[in-house]
């Protein structure tokens, strides 16, 4: 047997015939053509509004790429060496990407299977969210009102909540101290765990994988704190939301010991959500009362219609419930399987678009 090619290995990797075209204007008729991935979708769904001048400015960018020459160098140009460094692996030498608003996109120029000429074959997007590029790690309000960075990791007796994709930590802590209010009865010490956009952009549910340096000392900074407060005495609440439930969930796999007075509420997760409490529930944490809250948030219906089964399977598999607590997950159950139906259509969408007739953009309608 032959030794496939590079560009063969490549191909091998990524499923040449889940590749379906970009637009009715990129099938090749005239110029190159430009095809993507299925399984961008759901990435470029929320990266990319086809009804605004700047979604269209977006997927008019791209539809120009049936006009580029071939590259006779690989032009690379990626935002971080950590995440250079990830997708080299993948996708071998002949990467190019192309950033358009807030959207980069990976490809490459390649002629495989029955392809007559090179094609432009999309493999990755990535949303870049935009933040104020304060450090990760705990933040509290001083006493001047301002939002300062904590100088130790004692949580110890206080309610910490950690941000989804927010623009600074002044924008997070003023979040914090509304989602935090509806469990804080105890009127506990509040402190942020301010999580940068750079989390959001790597680790969300429909973000194509990758790991900035700040996503990486941001997954650190938790663990440490994590660390320093195994033995809460006064027990820890933690509330989690969006893209900060990704991270929670990084950093718990590098936690040693276990966290049995640390108690956990999760909010609108745009994360592997089973895998999540089976990380939580992995340390001993504890998950009581009405610990799951969805408030209109699409990306997290979406999130919640791919892991029902799973979701719902994982809650029944939860250490034994206690007087009220049963009743509680037999309502978030119900609440799971009801709000799924929203996300539904669109993850009935996605799947079925590898055996679609329509191009990547009609689907996007």
């Amino acid at each position: 047997m032959a030794i496939p090619s590079a560009s063969n290995k490549w191909m091998l990797k990524h499923e040449l015939g889940n590749y379906l075209y970009f637009s009715p204007l990129t099938t090749g008729s005239t110029g190159r053509a430009v095809k993507i991935h299925a399984d961008l979708f759901m990435p470029f769904f929320f990266a990319v509004n086809p009804g605004t001048y700047e979604g269209q400015s977006i997927i008019r960018t791209i539809e120009a790429l049936s006009s580029t020459p071939s590259h006779s160098t690989p032009q690379i140009r990626y935002y971080s060496p950590t995440h250079a460094q990830r997708l080299s692996n993948i996708n071998d030498t002949f990467q190019h990407t192309l950033m358009i608003k807030n959207v980069q996109i990976f490809y490459r120029i390649d002629q495989e299977g029955d392809d007559k000429s090179p094609v432009v074959y999309i493999n990755n997007v990535r949303i870049i969210n935009r933040d104020s590029l304060k450090a990760p790690g705990l933040y509290e309000k001083d006493i001047r009102d301002r939002v300062t960075k904590i100088k130790n990791n004692n949580v110890d007796g206080r309610i910490v909540y950690i941000n989804g994709l927010s623009d600074s930590p002044n924008d997070a802590y003023d979040t914090a101290k509304d989602r935090a209010s509806i469990d804080n009865k105890d009127a506990k010490p509040l402190a942020l765990f301010y999580s940068p956009a750079s989390v959001a952009n790597d680790l969300g549910t429909w973000h194509a994988p990758g790991q900035t340096h700040r996503t990486s000392l941001a997954v650190k900074e938790l663990t440490d704190v994590f660390r320093q407060n195994i033995k809460s005495r006064q027990g820890t609440h933690w509330v989690v939301e969006g893209e900060g439930c990704a991270l929670l969930s990084k950093a718990l796999e590098e936690v040693p010991g276990d966290l049995q007075n640390h108690t956990f509420k999760i909010v609108n997760p745009n994360t592997n959500t089973p895998k999540l409490l089976q990380n939580i529930t992995r340390k001993k944490g504890e998950l009581t009362g009405e610990f799951f809250d969805y408030s209109n948030s699409p990306v997290a219906y979406a999130a919640l219609a791919a892991h029902k089964a799973a979701l719902i399977k994982q809650i029944g598999l939860l250490p034994e419930a206690k007087n009220y607590d049963r009743i509680t997950r037999k309502k978030i159950s119900s609440q799971i399987d009801a709000l799924s139906n929203i996300g539904n259509p669109l993850a009935s969408q996605a799947a079925g678009l590898k055996t679609s007739k329509q191009t990547f953009t009609q689907a996007l309608k």
